[in-house]
């Protein structure tokens, strides 16, 4: 094989890191495990590849389906529990990026869809933040510095070294 083109491939696939990349596989199982039980005709069993490309209409019941939290028991939670919209996006990069790696681009009506989909969602999101009925805060909250400090007087407490 061509030494560029290995390069060329090495670096195309370090697009991607190692933990993005963990993160997709688990949005595909998740996509997977829904088409296994709602439309069979994409997917025939969970070890196999999803049969690309999927209409709209499956996409937009699919987000629609994945916007909303569940419980344990697999069903919704209250009507106002919704997840984040940086968690419903990621899907939509994860489904972009193995249509990508199966040299499928999306349609234009399922590329529209997806997108007036999350500019909805994303609405929706400020919406029930603004009425105070979902959390302001998404996401990793830093660290306050009382926190930190009390972390650093632990630390200048302890008479051992810890091994990590």
């Amino acid at each position: 094989m061509n030494i560029n083109l290995t390069i060329g491939n090495d670096i195309i696939s370090g697009r991607i890191r190692n933990g993005t990349r963990r993160c997709y596989d688990k949005k595909l199982t998740h996509l997977k495990t829904w088409l296994f039980t709602h439309h069979s005709s994409y997917c025939r069993s969970i070890e196999n590849d999803i049969s690309i490309p999927l209409s709209s209409d499956v996409l937009k019941e699919f987000f629609g389906y994945i916007c909303r939290k569940r419980g344990s028991d697999g069903r919704h939670m209250e009507p106002t529990q919704y997840h984040s919209f940086s968690y419903v996006s990621g899907y939509r990069s994860a489904i972009k990026d193995y249509y990508n790696s199966k040299g499928i681009a999306f349609s234009e009506d399922v590329d529209i869809m997806i997108s007036d989909f999350l500019g909805g969602y994303a609405r929706k999101i400020a919406d029930l933040k603004q009425t105070g009925e979902m959390s302001l805060i998404e996401g990793k909250r830093p660290l306050s510095f009382a926190g930190y400090r009390y972390l650093a007087e632990q630390c200048l407490e302890q008479s051992t070294d810890y091994k990590l």
